[in-house]
């Protein structure tokens, strides 16, 4: 009886925790796509969107830290969001969810027509694969007695390549109020994630 108390006191909590004290509903991803079919509320977003936030995405999530899914998809559109796994702690089937306030359904859309054409490995590749990529094939040069670190990343897409930048803070152990910020470019295939030259 305590057990159980203390597991629906954990449910409410973490409902309040994520809504502000609001009441929220959490929908399956097979909720989501019946009730999609009968009233398609997804905002619409262009591919650029989709492709910024998948490229945020990690290897691992914890809680309700989680990336940028695809959901389902329909022969026009890629439906895609931020679903909660578990994050009830009622759930024992650990389903992926949705939340759901009192201002809509937080999901998304976009066009699969202009996914295909831009960014047409969508489904596969994520921020987190490129990152290694970058820092398995650093270039940077280390002077002696100086430290470095990567501050933040963007990505870019041309001609099927996608441009990552990484912005590296330089600082001398001497000198620390010298440090500098540099900006390296690694130009990676989207198809065979192979390093290629600048061009």
């Amino acid at each position: 009886m305590r057990r159980t108390i203390l597991l629906l006191t954990l449910c409410l909590v973490t409902v309040q925790s994520y809504a502000g004290g609001r009441i929220v509903q959490f929908y399956t991803i097979q909720q989501l796509q019946e009730l999609t079919a009968k009233n398609d509320a997804a905002q619409v977003m262009d591919w650029e969107d989709f492709f910024q936030r998948r490229m945020k995405n990690n290897r691992w999530y914890k809680g309700d830290k989680g990336g940028c899914e695809i959901l389902f998809e329909t022969d026009t559109y890629v439906y895609y969001g931020y679903p909660f796994h578990g994050i009830d702690r009622c759930d024992t089937n650990n389903q992926r969810k949705i939340a759901a306030t009192k201002n809509g359904i937080y999901y998304y859309k976009t066009s699969k027509k202009e996914l295909l054409k831009h960014f047409p490995t969508y489904k596969s590749v994520e921020g987190y694969r490129l990152r290694n990529i970058v820092q398995g094939n650093d270039t940077v040069l280390h002077p002696p007695l100086a430290t470095y670190s990567i501050q933040e990343y963007t990505y870019a897409i041309a001609d099927n390549k996608i441009l990552v930048g990484a912005k590296y803070k330089r600082e001398h152990q001497l000198f620390p109020v010298n440090a500098r910020f540099i900006t390296y470019y690694t130009y990676i295939d989207m198809h065979t994630l192979e390093v290629k030259p600048m061009p």
